[in-house]
């Protein structure tokens, strides 16, 4: 299995690794904040953002570019823990 996971209770951003395919994303906790899964194209120089989330979310996440890193960057905290996860198997 391929697992990228961490708790997040500041505004950082975690590790990064590499996913091809579909991955189950979740997005967890009781927090104030926002958090965004964000991708890579040249091995952690730059960052683009996928998608931004305020709340506790869900949802399948498709890549078809080989050598793609993720991660999670908590650009906003003000309170509570954020558990973030991304998955495939």
């Amino acid at each position: 299995m391929n697992l990228l996971t961490y708790s997040l209770g500041s505004a950082v951003a975690g590790a990064a690794r590499p996913f091809l395919g579909k991955a189950d994303v979740s997005i967890s906790g009781t927090f104030v904040g926002t958090v965004v899964l964000q991708r890579s194209f040249d091995d952690s120089a730059t960052w683009v953002n996928v998608s931004s989330h305020t709340v506790p979310t869900e949802f399948l996440h498709e890549n078809n570019t080989s050598g793609v890193k993720y991660r999670f960057n908590c650009t906003a905290f003000t309170s509570g823990s954020i558990v973030c996860r991304m998955a495939q198997d």
